[in-house]
């Protein structure tokens, strides 16, 4: 029995290894890995190339649900849960799309750039808001993953974050 829990856990050790190997990232200072929120002022002139370069219209917020190739059912229901609480509480901003939904493969080479972009380490829910059709603040939402099996709390957490980021 300890032999196993001691594989067990040595496999796990090497798988996260492994993905920490094969994922480019880069090196975020301690005040960015504290922050969740951005805008071009908050980063150093030379880091001015983090900001996403998508168009955003004017007054409108963006939802991301950023996965990757393969989906858990914990990837799956975040996204389920984001989407029906856009459409249960902003169903008036979702529908003129005022609010709109985007889901993003990371692992699809085209999109890589938003782990750069929006400081990202693993999936998950972003906010980003824009006028003259370029972002200028976004919010990660970290708690998606602690609340994904909780959908009440879940549903409340992301709409409360949507609420004081507008």
């Amino acid at each position: 029995m300890k032999k196993r829990i001691l594989t067990t856990f040595l496999l796990l050790v090497i798988a996260s290894l492994g993905q920490a190997m094969f994922h480019k990232t880069r090196a975020i200072t301690p005040s960015m890995a504290a922050e969740t929120t951005g805008t071009p002022q908050d980063f150093p002139k030379d880091n001015l190339d983090m900001i996403p370069s998508i168009p955003v219209a004017d007054n409108q917020l963006v939802v991301y649900y950023f996965h990757g190739r393969v989906r858990c059912p914990t990837c799956k229901m975040m996204e389920a849960l984001t989407r029906e609480t856009l459409e249960t509480h902003f169903t008036e901003e979702y529908t003129r799309e005022r609010i709109v939904m985007q889901t993003v493969n990371l692992d699809v080479p085209e999109n890589r750039h938003y782990i750069n972009d929006y400081q990202l380490t693993s999936g998950g829910v972003v906010l980003a808001g824009g006028k003259n059709n370029m972002p200028d603040t976004f919010k990660i939402l970290p708690n998606v993953w602690r609340l994904a099996h909780d959908r009440e709390a879940f549903i409340q957490y992301v709409t409360d974050e949507i609420t004081s980021f507008k």
